[in-house]
């Protein structure tokens, strides 16, 4: 498989784990909205208060976490015209400062602890290790480059 197509499996992984997720919203009775519960029970807290809910029926994760799947799923589609090098410490700083900056700030000022807040730094987050993650899929693999002039 051609190293620049990678990131659009790594994105296509993802936006499967992101939509059974979302299941329970849109088939809330069936075998993938059940299946969904079952798999991400181990993964998420699925507070009810915390999860995002139409008609009385909630996501199978929190609002973070649908954040997080859904930036994971975005994330590797900016890989496909941008990388860096994932084993640099800066952009996982960076994808990791906005949610925790938010989690510290909710517990000295619970009014910001809401779903939106949450779901969007989570997504932030979910962005950046999409991205991490499609960057380090798409260069473990690359053949080794042998610098033009030399013997090789």
């Amino acid at each position: 498989m051609k190293p620049s197509l990678r990131p659009l499996f790594v994105a296509a992984g993802f936006a499967f784990v992101a939509g059974l997720a979302a299941a329970p919203l849109w088939w809330p009775h069936g075998p993938l909205a059940a299946m969904a519960r079952v798999v991400f029970a181990g993964l998420c807290h699925q507070i009810p208060e915390r999860t995002f809910a139409h008609d009385g029926h909630a996501m199978a994760v929190c609002a973070r976490c649908a954040g997080i799947y859904l930036g994971l799923a975005i994330g590797p589609l900016v890989a496909l015209v941008w990388r860096v090098d994932p084993r640099r410490r800066a952009p996982w700083l960076l994808g990791a400062l906005p949610i925790t900056a938010q989690v510290v700030a909710a517990w000295v000022w619970p009014s910001l602890d809401v779903a939106w807040l949450r779901a969007a730094t989570g997504l932030w987050a979910g962005v950046f290790g999409g991205f991490l993650l499609a960057c380090a899929v798409s260069t473990a693999s690359a053949p080794a480059r042998t610098p033009l002039g030399s013997a090789s």
